[in-house]
């Protein structure tokens, strides 16, 4: 099959080249289709010479077979070079030139095709009988094992993760000797996101631009004076260890080997830093990890007091000090999950059995540390601080009460919001709702039980005084939040046939609601010293 050329010669009018120049295209276009009748050019020397090995089979050598695999391999970027510049010229030529194009695709895909399969069968007659009975199992055993697929990292401009992507690059697509640069090129820019892409993202995906985006990319992150900044600025911001966790114990160990082990590889004398290392881990450890390592550290030396620690022995008492809190949660978890329900008698199991018996106490079964412990403290202070006394001022539009917290801090004690914990299950909550939760529990026991107190009441022998209007009175709502105490003035009170009043209406912060009086709670004006220091002058 004949190739045609792109050429000023007038004899060759049905040429492609001839036919897009006619419709006035871009000069982009036009060079294009030049590079493409080059390509094409290549590939008829290369039927060409396929053709004359055929032709000469018996003279075949093992050099001419070695030369025919390579220009097989040659021929397999010529036919990804056609594919992207023809598929630009499609994309740029007019609608009624696009059947010539589509065709030019389809003669070039024939001969390409075509020449590859003589060259197959040239090297297939080329083999020996041994070769093809030794091939045989080794193609069985091969279909017989899947290996997974190899993907490339991804890099995003740190320069942590500089020396792991440019290994694995390096080794799986940059030395590969069967891809050609425009491959390249594309898994280079499929590999990089956020900074690194910015830096080749200027550059046109051709092949001479690749190593161009290579050399941008080396000279941007390939330096070894950031890198070491920045492994050792990483070593001494390593996350700090609030409590015993083997999670964060193992990350704080893997950081700390990553940073040393990029460190070494950029000629670091890492060996002769076993006491600065070993002094940051420990700052960053936890008190109780910490008092044993000194412990441990202390059983070391105990035989020769002038020996010196080494960071193996303190990386090893860290996967070992893991290793046993891994052991103890993983048993913990065991014995929680088969802890013995309460036993309820069957002959007197309600509906509610179950339920009241867990609601009748707050909950406060959760292992705690010091510092969780100390803020569930602090919080249950807060709910007992916060308690209305008694009426600061007469003014029938002030419902601020006096609490002992303006004795502590001047002023009403608040809480942000949080969601409803009370009812949640244990194992689903973190630290810090597990103690919300307590905190919870506790105000809904106590407010209940605190406003009960508040409305005691001897037998009435005698007539009690009605209340009277603009008094302060504390309204009992089991929904409210902790620290949240609904407060009201008493606008009027209505009596019963009996003209004894059981119901008023309060004025609230929201409106005026009527509630009976099993309901409010009343809050005295002033104290009783005062009141007695009146009754006294009065007499």
């Amino acid at each position: 099959m004949a190739l045609d050329d792109v050429g000023p010669s007038k004899s060759r009018d049905k040429s492609p080249a001839r036919a897009i120049c006619d419709v006035a295209i871009e000069p982009h276009v036009r060079d294009l289709v030049k590079k493409r009748g080059i390509i094409k050019a290549r590939l008829t020397k290369f039927a060409t010479h396929i053709q004359s090995c055929s032709d000469d089979l018996n003279s075949l050598t093992e050099p001419c077979r070695i030369n025919l695999k390579l220009r097989m391999q040659g021929a397999e970027s010529l036919y990804t070079e056609f594919n992207i510049l023809q598929t630009e010229i499609e994309a740029s030529v007019f609608e009624s030139n696009l059947d010539e194009q589509l065709t030019q695709r389809e003669q070039f895909e024939d001969s390409y095709f075509t020449a590859q399969a003589l060259a197959e069968s040239i090297l297939s007659q080329f083999n020996t009988t041994d070769n093809k009975s030794l091939a045989v199992p080794q193609a069985s055993t091969m279909k017989a094992i899947k290996l997974p697929v190899l993907s490339l990292p991804s890099f995003d401009g740190t320069y942590e993760n500089w020396l792991a992507f440019r290994d694995i690059y390096l080794s799986l697509v940059h030395n590969s000797k069967d891809l050609c640069d425009i491959q390249r090129f594309h898994y280079l820019k499929s590999s990089l996101t956020g900074s690194a892409l910015l830096v080749i993202e200027a550059l046109e995906l051709t092949a001479s631009n690749y190593a161009v985006a290579w050399e941008l990319l080396l000279n941007r992150y390939n330096n070894n004076r950031l890198l070491i900044h920045n492994h050792v600025k990483a070593l001494f911001s390593l996350q700090s260890v609030p409590k015993e966790s083997h999670i964060l114990i193992r990350k704080l160990v893997d950081t700390t080997l990553k940073n040393l082990r990029a460190l070494k590889v950029l000629g670091e004398p890492i060996s002769s830093w076993d006491t600065l290392i070993i002094y940051i881990l420990v700052s960053k450890l936890d008190k109780t990890t910490e008092r044993e390592w000194e412990q441990h550290k202390s059983s070391l030396t105990s035989s020769d007091t002038q020996m010196k620690i080494k960071l193996d022995d303190l990386l090893q008492f860290l996967r070992n000090r893991a290793d046993m809190l891994e052991t103890l949660q993983a048993s913990h978890s065991q014995s929680t999950s088969t802890r013995d329900k309460p036993e309820v008698n069957k002959q007197h199991v309600t509906p509610n059995s179950t339920h009241n018996y867990n609601n009748n106490k707050v909950h406060c079964n959760a292992h705690l540390t010091y510092e969780e412990f100390s803020t569930a403290l602090s919080q249950i202070e807060a709910v007992l601080n916060s308690r209305p006394l008694y009426a600061m001022s007469s003014d029938p539009h002030d419902f601020l009460p006096l609490s002992p917290a303006h004795f502590l801090v001047g002023r009403t004690l608040t809480s942000p919001a949080s969601e409803d914990l009370q009812h949640a299950p244990a194992h689903r909550l973190n630290r810090y709702q597990m103690v919300e939760k307590i905190r919870q529990h506790f105000w809904a026991r106590w407010s209940k039980e605190y406003v009960s107190e508040l409305q005691t009441r001897s037998k009435w022998r005698t007539h009690c005084e009605d209340l009277k209007p603009n008094t302060l009175v504390l309204i009992k709502d089991d929904n409210l939040p902790p620290l949240k105490w609904q407060l009201g003035r008493i606008v009027k009170t209505i009596p019963g046939k009996d003209g004894v009043s059981r119901v008023a209406d309060i004025r609230t912060a929201s409106g005026i609601i009527r509630r009976a009086y099993t309901k409010i709670c009343p809050l005295v004006s002033q104290p009783d010293e005062e009141k007695g220091g009146e009754a006294q002058e009065s007499s």
